[in-house]
């Protein structure tokens, strides 16, 4: 699709989260990163797409990911309704991708948030997610109890 794809995670860092659905979650941040830049060029031909993936360590317990794109945008009305089961903007959409992330980061209890300066500004989302997920700790817990 030629679009540049940037990444900063710090190589050390590690995650015991559920790995699936933690690879579907990312995989449909991604993909809708794609379709918003697509998107933006079928007005812009020449616009060169590009998508960023940030993730920082928040504190000894928690991590940022922070994916931004510079594809179409997300009109202000819409920021809130894009996590709702079955909304979408797209002709050929189902709703259910972010909504399948944000349920998953909640079951985490983690948080996502979107952001986006508005049409053809580009989109933000930002992740809050556990290192460890608590459920994973209350396992350890039994077994070690």
């Amino acid at each position: 699709y030629n679009i540049e794809l940037q990444i900063e995670c710090p190589a050390e860092l590690e995650l015991t989260i559920p790995r699936n659905p933690a690879i579907q979650m990312l995989l449909n941040l991604v993909k809708n990163s794609v379709e918003a830049i697509l998107e933006r060029r079928n007005q812009q031909p020449s616009h060169q797409g590009k998508v960023t993936i940030v993730v920082r360590e928040l504190s000894k317990d928690e991590i940022t990911l922070t994916l931004t794109d510079n594809g179409c945008g997300i009109d202000a009305e819409m920021e809130k309704k894009i996590f709702s089961h079955g909304y979408t903007s797209k002709n050929y959409g189902s709703g259910y991708g972010l909504h399948s992330a944000a349920n998953f980061i909640s079951s985490i209890r983690g948080a996502i948030r979107a952001e986006s300066g508005g049409v053809n500004q580009g989109a933000t989302m930002h992740l809050t997610l556990p290192k460890i997920d608590q459920r994973e700790k209350r396992l350890e817990g039994e077994e070690n109890g």
